[in-house]
């Protein structure tokens, strides 16, 4: 049995120290027993390791935070000599015992194996310098994330591309800096354990930076070229072929760390570049890397050979082909976006890529549903006979001179696969047919037409594809303005990408409009309802009757038929409704209601063509007692009116865990309780749609704040507490430290002053724990913009002393 750690000597933990610091360990049981283990420290009540004992099957990985508890002294001190032991064994088959039920168990010949590492304490530039000799090289598999995402501890799993400034979270997983800040603010939970997470706790991950850079190195020393089965292996299993490309899996061999690989074998070429080229200009986020190229000698005559970085998901044809339905167009369009992006990149690099086409996108993350949680990558480019980047070779059967008939512009099947015929137009064209087979489920251009000779003939001669019944009139009037038959009247890819922007955006305005004014909705909705049944009673000369009469009279069932194109349908007596029956107006609108005395009674259900609707009490055609409200996208809303106005309490339930409880007072919401999908909570005072007045707003992980908000900010006077022990007490400007305050870190120091923006300004009392107060001055260092405090001479302290190190506790989470 064994297991391996990651580190395996050190757990480095970086400054300061007067707030919590975390590392991560990571455990990998590389054998094929299930273990089970536990982490020991010799200073419990200063650590918390999460979690702390386990069981773990084989070849599986477990993800371990360590984490160092706030101290009142910001320098190491006796912790140099903390130290942690990882214990593990083997577990019997088809024991079900928990684990700690396993640790207490005596066991006969158990094997118990440990391994001991010690804390190591650097700060920001010491942490750069920690050698990385014992580490290990793979991050988890994150089988959990809904989006298939398997990544190295080089990649990031939100950009799949190299790391640059990695970071690790609460969730134990490392991100690219950037990356998972923008995640953070737009989803508050992790990508992948779907926990909450907060900017404010990411911490530095050098080791896998170190490792990036060591992976970069490495392929720079080599000039980009590599030799098979002695840097990289190739897999016996073929991924893909078509015609003049096969794609092998792969993989590093030991002496290389690396990302996940695949191996293109392109048949019919050779580089017309240097290698550096392909590896070193070709970087874009939605573009694939390519790592190297293999070396000559080790790839057969009139081919080449890239290693290139693997997509977990396939190709975008496969995941199109493979679904049961086709994904929500915004999904598409979100695509659309950043393929149109990547070729906008080749395009300033005058390169033409000859061969869009769905199977040319590889998906690195998918998501049917959420636009923004899909990332694809732009391959194959450059492969056509007027490629720059390649070269046919005349002895051999190239890729560079097939031309993909159904996908090819009409210039370029007009004039026999000319140089001059490939430009960006050309590609624009095939980017139009690209976007139809996509809204087509992968289905082939011109799937009903068998020869591409005829195919060929119909579009030299003008013929253009239809639009597919599953692509919106918005979307084919952009995907049609792709395929003019004159290459001038094309719009170019960074147009394109401009239009596809404007069009995504419009329709989640339009769709966060819907939510933001849903208690105006309900307002129309309560207006409505008396004015369809004082419609659908008026009986004048031009309202049709069909169905039983007695006595000349409608009694029986019956529909009732105005002349605006109402309609009743129910029953009757002595011409008057009775029971239950279904009103519908011309706009598609139904209204299922009950009669008593000629007036509308009990519980009706209105449904209106857009899918919602409404249960609602009535009395005497007004609405009363309570309603409740359901839409197509799974919001649920519940109210109550009083003499055909909403009143009292109102509740909203969104598909994602959202719930507003209102005080409605006059159709306006007046006082609320939110709780968002994250975790964060506010209570208090609202006005129309923003947070306005007295309010508490508490955050996930567990910041508050109370005091008066203004247009959903903190504004006014008001307390901020941190979780980490930090303290702000004053005068709050659109979400930030504005006016008179005192702030209290959680050491006990305090400063009381002006605030601006965030930031300290001219004179402040300071008092240091357990000390006096001193008066200050606050200064900004024009080299570096940090906030210093001058100490008079006379004073017995430092003369400068350094606050930087607090400014980030003065980013306030409302901002």
């Amino acid at each position: 049995m064994t297991l391996e750690l990651i580190p395996n000597s050190d757990l480095v933990f970086k400054g300061p120290y007067n707030v919590v610091s975390v590392t991560t360990l990571k455990l990998l049981n590389s054998g094929n027993e299930r273990l089970a283990y536990k982490v020991k420290t010799t200073a419990p009540t200063r650590y918390c390791v999460k979690p702390n004992s386990s069981f773990l099957d084989a070849h599986a990985t477990a993800n371990i935070q360590v984490m160092l508890q706030p101290q009142k002294s910001n320098q190491p001190d006796d912790r140099t000599k903390h130290k942690f032991m990882v214990q593990w064994a083997a577990v019997p088959n088809n024991y079900t015992v928990d684990v700690d039920d396993f640790w207490k168990q005596d066991f006969e010949n158990l094997n118990i194996q440990d391994l001991k590492l010690k804390c190591v304490f650097v700060d920001e530039q010491q942490a750069a310098t920690v050698s990385n000799n014992s580490y290990g090289h793979r991050e988890l598999d994150a089988r959990n994330m809904p989006t298939s995402i398997t990544a190295s501890s080089l990649v990031c799993p939100i950009t799949f591309q190299l790391f640059h400034e990695p970071v690790v979270a609460e969730d134990g997983y490392t991100y690219e800096q950037s990356a998972i800040i923008e995640w953070i603010q737009k989803n508050h939970t992790s990508p992948i354990t779907r926990q909450p997470l907060s900017i404010g706790t990411l911490r530095p991950n050098h080791t896998s930076k170190i490792l990036v850079q060591e992976f970069e190195t490495k392929i720079r020393s080599t000039n980009y070229c590599f030799k098979l089965n002695s840097d990289v292996k190739k897999g016996r299993k073929t991924l893909f072929q078509s015609t003049g490309k096969v794609i092998f899996e792969a993989s590093w061999l030991t002496k290389i760390d690396g990302p996940p690989i695949v191996l293109s074998k392109i048949s019919g070429v050779k580089a017309q570049k240097e290698a550096f080229f392909y590896t070193e200009l070709i970087r874009h986020p939605h573009i694939l890397r390519t790592y190297s190229i293999i070396d000559e000698i080790s790839v057969s005559p009139n081919s080449i050979m890239l290693v290139q970085e693997y997509a977990p998901e396939g190709s975008l044809y496969e995941v199109l082909e493979d679904g049961e339905s086709l994904p929500k167009e915004s999904v598409l369009g979100e695509i659309f976006i950043q393929v149109a992006d990547a070729m906008s990149y080749l395009t300033h690099n005058n390169i033409t890529h000859g061969d869009l086409a769905c199977r040319n996108v590889l998906v690195f993350r998918f998501d049917r549903s959420i636009p923004q949680n899909n990332l694809v990558k732009l391959t194959d480019f450059g492969l056509d006979r007027a490629s720059s980047m390649y070269l046919a070779m005349p002895e051999a059967s190239s890729i560079l001179n097939v031309i993909p008939v159904r996908y090819a512009a009409p210039e370029i099947l007009s004039y026999g696969n000319s140089e001059d015929s490939y430009t960006e137009k050309s590609d624009m064209y095939s980017m139009g047919v690209l976007m139809w087979e996509a809204y087509s489920k992968g289905d082939l251009p011109w799937l009903n037409i068998e020869k591409d000779d005829e195919v060929c003939r119909l579009v030299i001669a003008g013929k253009q594809l239809e639009r597919p019944t599953s692509c919106s009139v918005e979307h084919w009037s952009i995907i049609s303005e792709c395929m003019p038959y004159q290459p001038q009247n094309r719009p170019t890819f960074k147009i394109l990408k401009q239009q596809l922007i404007e069009l995504q955006c419009r329709k989640s305005f339009e769709k966060m409009a819907h939510i933001n004014l849903l208690s105006q909705t309900v307002k129309k909705l309560s207006s409505k309802i008396p004015l369809m049944i004082k419609t659908l009673l008026r009986r004048t000369d031009g309202s049709l009757y069909e169905g039983e009469m007695v006595n000349g009279n409608i009694h029986g069932k019956g529909i009732l038929i105005n002349e605006d194109g109402a309609h009743y349908e129910g029953e009757f007596k002595d011409g008057e409704p009775i029971r239950r029956g279904i009103m519908k107006d011309k706009n598609g609108t139904h209204f299922d209601v009950e009669w008593k005395d000629n007036k509308i009674y009990g519980r009706g259900v209105l449904v209106l063509p857009n899918g919602a609707r409404l249960e609602i009490g009535l009395s005497e055609n007004e609405p009363d007692r309570q309603a409740v409200l359901t839409t197509l996208n799974g919001m649920r809303s519940e109210f109550m009116y009083s003499n055909g106005v909403p009143t009292g309490l109102f509740i909203i339930s969104t598909v994602d865990g959202a719930r507003l409880e209102a005080k409605i007072e006059g159709n306006d919401i007046s006082e609320c309780i939110l709780n968002f999908p994250n975790g964060d909570r506010y209570e208090g005072q609202f006005n129309k749609e923003d947070f306005s007045g007295l309010g508490i707003f508490t955050t996930c992980n567990g910041d508050r704040y109370e005091g008066q908000f203004y247009c959903s900010k903190a504004h006014g006077s008001g307390t901020a507490v941190w979780k980490n022990g930090n303290k702000y007490v004053g005068e709050f400007s659109k979400g930030k430290l504005e006016g008179k305050g005192i702030f209290t870190f959680a050491n006990g120091d305090t400063v009381e002053g002006q605030f601006k923006e965030n930031t300290l300004i001219g004179r402040h009392l300071m008092s240091r724990a357990g000390c006096e107060s001193y008066e200050v001055v606050a200064t900004h260092d024009a080299l570096g913009g940090y906030v210093t405090f001058r100490f008079p001479a006379s004073e017995p302290l430092e003369s400068l002393f350094e606050f930087n190190r607090y400014s980030k506790e003065f980013d306030c989470y409302l901002s």
